[in-house]
């Protein structure tokens, strides 16, 4: 990461963060303190990509000052990646950014951090005037699973953009609340592969039998995830119906399923996900090792394995 080309070091510290291996660690943290917002941004997604838990509080002290938006971008997606506790009031922070894509990032980060101390500030950003904003901060709130988040969620149902909408009932059908189904309808439905898989998680989460009926619509969808996600919904497999979509043919799916996971916390899954970390795509390896942290982090301390990936 430290090459001389700025082109070639953004490069290299992409793929040191893809790759995962935290022996890189002190070259990228040598690459974020540099000018080059280019590299500093992409050494910043790096260390959160391998999991590095001594870039955090670097990470956190630089957000503090840093002028450019691609920068604070960066920090924000990493601080989500590692997850550590104490990025809470700096996300946090980040939510009343300028930049709607720093808001973005830091809507999602404080999801994965799984602190219910969130639910509040990211109840208020589903009133963003950024429709990708909301879109995140319903999944975020989603991945937090408080019951505090529903009322602002029910009220979100009628945001103007299509795809808030639909992130909103698959948020409250993650929650376990249906009021959502309407939308969910539609969306499992839509012509838009991701959005028909994201309903499929959301009714397969909520397990009713009006979610189960409108799942069942999709026992012969054009894509073999969905498929399984129907079938194993009528078979009651549950979270392990994602398992079988992490081997999926396609690249998207297989990354899709191992995102979907951090609304489960479902330990039974981890093995699966340790699987998908060696995946040969670098999107599905980099989704199976944070939500494998995130599920090892959450745990009661008496279950946590050792060896974090």
């Amino acid at each position: 990461a430290r090459a001389e080309d700025p082109v070639t070091a953004v490069r290299a510290a992409s793929a040191l963060g893809r790759i995962g291996d935290r022996r890189a660690a002190p070259a990228l943290l040598e690459a974020f303190a540099v000018t080059n917002r280019d590299l500093c941004s992409r050494a910043a997604v790096a260390l959160g990509e391998m999991g590095e838990p001594g870039a955090a509080s670097p990470l956190m002290a630089r957000m503090a000052y840093e002028g450019d938006a691609d920068v604070r971008e960066g920090i924000a997606k990493a601080l989500g990646f590692l997850g550590d506790p104490a990025a809470l009031p700096v996300l946090q922070k980040a939510l009343a950014d300028t930049d709607s894509d720093v808001r973005y990032e830091a809507a999602w980060a404080l999801g994965h951090l799984g602190d219910p101390a969130a639910v509040l500030p990211l109840a208020a950003l589903l009133k963003d005037r950024e429709s990708r904003v909301r879109f995140a901060a319903a999944f975020a709130l989603a991945e937090l699973r408080d019951p505090g988040a529903v009322p602002a969620l029910k009220a979100n149902l009628s945001d103007s953009d299509e795809n808030s909408r639909t992130a909103t009932a698959c948020a409250l059908a993650l929650i376990g609340h249906a009021e959502g189904l309407p939308v969910l309808s539609r969306a499992v439905r839509s012509d838009a592969e991701w959005e028909r898989f994201a309903a499929a998680v959301a009714l397969l989460r909520l397990a009713t039998p009006a979610a189960n009926e409108l799942l069942g619509t999709r026992l012969t969808d054009e894509k073999a995830a969905i498929r399984d996600l129907a079938r194993c919904a009528r078979d009651g497999e549950g979270t392990m119906a994602l398992a079988a979509v992490l081997r999926d043919r396609d690249d998207d799916f297989r990354q899709y399923a191992a995102l979907a996971l951090a609304f489960f916390d479902d330990p039974a899954i981890l093995p699966a996900l340790r699987e998908a970390a060696t995946d040969r795509d670098p999107e599905v390896r980099t989704a199976a090792r944070w939500v494998t942290r995130r599920i090892e982090r959450l745990r009661p301390a008496g279950e946590r394995e050792t060896g974090a990936m």
